[in-house]
């Protein structure tokens, strides 16, 4: 009954708030079962439920995503209902799993123009520099290619200006780094590569990052050395 109930949650507060009555409904489940998990749910912390209005927050979406996926609910499903800003948290906590350091939003200038990158993963001398992107099918493939080549610029310049950049991203003792550029969509995409860029889908990402040191070697990687 859990899986359902938190299904309905993530998919009626995918725009805003949700009133108890339609998520019982949306649940399938009798009101009084409902309403009495809602409030083990408040007790947690993981929804703010207040005169029959539940609201959640970017970090409670994402917690109860990660819940009903344990309680068997499809990765792909419970990320579908999330917003950018779950999509890129959900990001964070995969690298976090995995030992890396994070840095959301970077904008910094390279070769005279400003670029910003959603997130970094860096994890000593590995840095991912990830492109989130809220995939939707019906998208051309010409699209994504289009996305790729524009990671691949952005992580030259980063690559260009990375120095500059060390003690901003905690690199001081740094001596080389290792640029990975990663798409990061929020659905399956028409292809997994291109250009040696990997892509992909958020359900899939924890087990990429684990994986990767077995397959890093065929992937588009930019060595930089830095500066005693």
């Amino acid at each position: 009954m859990q899986v359902q109930l938190l299904r309905a949650l993530l998919k009626l507060t995918t725009k805003g708030s949700a009133e108890e009555k339609r998520v019982s409904e949306e649940a399938r489940l009798p009101f009084k079962i409902a309403h009495a998990m809602l409030k083990e749910l408040a007790k947690a912390d993981l929804i703010t439920f207040q005169n029959s209005n539940i609201e959640l927050t970017s970090d409670q979406k994402v917690l109860l995503a990660i819940e009903a996926i344990k309680l068997g609910l499809d990765f792909e499903e419970a990320s579908r209902h999330l917003g950018w800003r779950e999509f890129e948290n959900l990001a964070v906590l995969a690298f976090e799993a995995n030992g890396y350091v994070t840095q959301k939003h970077l904008r910094f200038k390279g070769f005279d123009k400003w670029c910003e990158i959603d997130i970094l993963g860096m994890r000593q001398p590995l840095i991912l520099v990830v492109d989130c992107k809220h995939w939707k099918h019906g998208w051309q493939k010409m699209a994504m290619m289009k996305i790729v080549d524009a990671q691949l610029h952005r992580v030259e310049a980063l690559a260009n200006t990375l120095e500059k950049l060390k003690e901003k991203l905690g690199m001081k003792n740094w001596r080389r780094a290792e640029l990975l550029p990663v798409i990061l969509t929020l659905t399956e995409a028409p292809f997994r590569l291109y250009r040696e860029v990997p892509v992909v889908p958020i359900f899939r990402f924890k087990s990429f990052i684990y994986e990767l040191p077995d397959f890093i070697q065929s992937l588009a990687v930019t060595s930089v050395r830095l500066e005693e």
